[in-house]
């Protein structure tokens, strides 16, 4: 009895890491030089199993629809990259949210109170060594402008989910073309991409503050209708009298 107990339990066990393992996000629309399969991966490497996540085009941020901020978490960092916000329209001052010394984990809140751009910023880290012309650092904006110098491979994907928050992707390129690589498995050079096209380097959410509305508290509005009473029995007063 105790061997069916047991068996019952493994297969249960087993039976549900068979479903957290084939949970995933479902994923509407992909990067041009990226496929659906990796973008999959991305979300799932950084923690999020669930959901349904819709490639949107360069969007700016609005403090009227987002108050002016939100929280934002930093879900992997692969290199030396950072991540932050600017005033839209200009892109500058750089305002720093997630540093190259950032781990992922990292949580931060920002109310810029302005229009603005996320913007992302590498240093060149994931470029082959032998990337010959690699930009050694280059920024992207969320509306999708980049800043003088930065090479076309430095690339933004930014998704939003049914709940209204959104995720931006990052992939901190290289130049176009092939290179030489040594492939330690194979003792081989084999040539490879300059640019990986994964948007693993940087995953950050951002959750938008909720919009409020200005709603009479339950004590005005007794008193605007206590008031109203007032007026109401003087003018019946007057009349009668």
């Amino acid at each position: 009895m105790r061997k069916i107990l047991l068996a019952a339990t493994a297969a249960l066990a087993l039976g549900a890491g068979i479903q957290a393992a084939s949970a995933a996000p479902t994923i509407v629309g992909t990067p041009s030089n990226a496929t659906a399969g990796q973008i999959a991966t991305d979300f799932s490497d950084a923690g999020i199993l669930s959901g349904t996540w819709t490639l949107l085009s360069p969007i700016s941020f609005f403090a009227s629809n987002v108050t002016g901020g939100g929280t934002l978490d930093l879900r992997s960092s692969t290199y030396n990259d950072s991540f932050g916000w600017a005033p839209d329209g200009t892109d500058s001052p750089l305002h720093t949210i997630f540093g190259n010394a950032s781990i992922a984990g990292a949580t931060a809140a920002i109310a810029p109170g302005v229009n603005f751009d996320f913007y992302f910023h590498t240093d060149g880290s994931g470029c082959s060594i032998l990337a010959l012309g690699c930009d050694p650092a280059g920024t992207v904006f969320s509306d999708g402008s980049k800043a003088a110098g930065t090479t076309t491979q430095v690339d933004m994907a930014i998704y939003q989910d049914t709940q209204g928050d959104f995720a931006f992707l990052f992939d901190d390129g290289g130049p176009a073309g092939n290179t030489l690589r040594w492939d330690p498995v194979t003792c081989q050079w084999t040539w490879v991409p300059k640019d990986d096209n994964d948007y693993n380097d940087l995953f950050v959410t951002f959750v938008p503050t909720p919009t409020t509305k200005n709603v009479p508290e339950p004590v005005t509005l007794s008193l605007f209708g206590a008031g109203l009473a007032g007026i109401f029995a003087s003018r019946r007063k007057r009349k009668s009298a």
